[in-house]
């Protein structure tokens, strides 16, 4: 999702991301991800904003240092029995046994 400069500021935004959730609630889905990149601060604190919170890299995008992943559960009871992991939550990967860094 991208909004042009000449219509920042005039709720564009916030509009094009209502309907999309909009959508996705009518599809049936409870979480709505995204991927944007480094150097787009004003998205991140409009994603953030929003509800939305960084995760791990998802689907079949590779874990590089230019992009930021990004998700929101917008219906909970929608979600069925999604593990943690696949919500983007799953511990580091150095700590998958349990181990401790301390």
């Amino acid at each position: 999702m991208f909004v042009a400069a000449a219509a920042r500021g005039s709720r564009a935004a916030s509009l094009l991301l209502r309907a999309v959730e909009s959508a996705a609630l009518t599809a049936g889905c409870g979480l709505v991800r995204l991927e944007t990149g480094v150097g787009l601060d004003a998205a991140h604190r409009f994603y953030e904003k929003n509800g939305f919170h960084r995760i791990g890299p998802f689907g079949t995008y590779p874990d590089i240092p230019a992009s930021i992943f990004m998700e929101k559960i917008i219906a909970p009871d929608l979600l069925g029995d999604q593990t943690k992991e696949t919500l983007g939550h799953a511990p580091p990967k150095n700590d998958e046994k349990g181990q401790d860094d301390d």
